[in-house]
């Protein structure tokens, strides 16, 4: 079942991207993807623009591009680019985009969660000896609590996350490394999770469905011939085989024969 519908996305793939090529030149369509955020740390923000056709050997850079559009690029900008607040918080936080801040979890503190809160008045000797094998153990109240490094779970963060459970491949296999995962790709295909067709798969599939086509449009001419040849020869069979009937002419009379 599931080479079936890995079959079905292929071919979605296969005519979204020969749909999605440039029909005409200065063309502005969809909106395009959005950009990763910008902060290393906190607050940013995040920029997508709409997609444009361009002969992209000539003019290589988007203000080339729309200089040969004759696009201002004000108008571009007020037009064809949106963006949106984001962040990038650590050690597990949460971005809140209405107060432009992280918040973060328990042990951490800071614009990115980056600073470790310790209480000294809390300490406890249970943290001796490190417990947290891949993560900072907070002493709280006699007990200790891990927190764990990306990548990895558990009550003493000794587990390794498998980041393959989601299958993120989605024509490859998958292979589990530390708060990662890497693909290994079929060969038509690429990218991160393997969801791009390679360039030169494109064109295989693309005249594979043309040469597909063909045989279809011929075999169909050729039944089609078949067909009327096969009622052209029932046709002469009947004419072959039709009973005629005798012509009656004018009856002659003998001529009388000379006496010797």
């Amino acid at each position: 079942m599931k080479s079936y519908m890995q079959l079905g996305c292929l071919f979605f793939i296969v005519f979204f991207e020969l749909g999605s090529a440039c029909v005409q030149f200065c063309d502005v369509r969809d909106w395009g993807a959005w950009q990763p955020c910008n902060a290393t740390c906190g607050s940013g923000v995040q920029i997508r623009e709409k997609n444009i056709c361009c002969d992209n050997a000539r003019y290589p850079t988007l203000k080339q591009c729309l200089i040969s559009c004759s696009i201002p690029f004000s108008f571009w900008q007020a037009n064809a680019t949106e963006q949106k607040v984001c962040g990038k918080c650590q050690q597990g936080g949460t971005f809140n985009a209405s107060h432009h801040r992280c918040d973060c979890p328990l042990g951490y503190e800071g614009s990115c969660c980056d600073a470790l809160v310790i209480r000294k008045r809390h300490a406890s000797a249970r943290c001796i000896g490190k417990p947290c094998q891949n993560g900072t153990c907070i002493p709280i109240h006699g007990r200790f609590s891990c927190l764990c490094f990306a990548g990895y779970e558990g009550e003493k963060c000794d587990i390794d996350t498998d980041d393959c459970l989601k299958q993120p491949c989605l024509f490859g296999k998958c292979s589990d490394k530390i708060n990662d995962f890497q693909c290994d790709c079929m060969v038509f295909f690429e990218g991160k999770i393997c969801n791009k067709l390679k360039p030169w798969a494109i064109a295989i599939l693309a005249l594979t469905a043309l040469a597909l086509l063909l045989m279809c449009c011929c075999f169909c001419c050729m039944m089609g011939k078949d067909e009327s040849d096969n009622e052209n020869e029932k046709e002469r069979r009947k004419r072959k085989f039709k009973p005629t009937s005798p012509r009656i002419g004018p009856t002659e009379e003998p001529k009388p024969q000379a006496s010797a």
